[in-house]
């Protein structure tokens, strides 16, 4: 689930330690728990502050969850 938020600022020169805030779009709110599970698992000790907002965004797409990320390279 959160392959691309990984990839994406190691393509840029940082890593998920450099992430500095999320924005967590669900479909369903009800499945937050999931996701915060995953997200502690990827992102471990560092866990950078994620704006949750329900349906929005991915609902449009088809999707269940879409997460944005902003990073910076040290």
């Amino acid at each position: 689930m959160l392959a691309n938020v990984e990839g994406d600022p190691e393509d840029a020169g940082s890593d998920l330690q450099h992430v500095l805030r999320c924005g967590v779009f669900l479909l369903d709110i009800g499945e937050f728990p999931q996701m915060n599970e995953v997200y502690a698992r990827v992102f471990g000790e560092h866990r950078p502050h994620a704006h949750d907002h329900p349906g929005g965004r991915a609902a449009g797409k088809g999707l269940r969850v879409e997460i944005d990320a902003i990073a910076y390279v040290p």
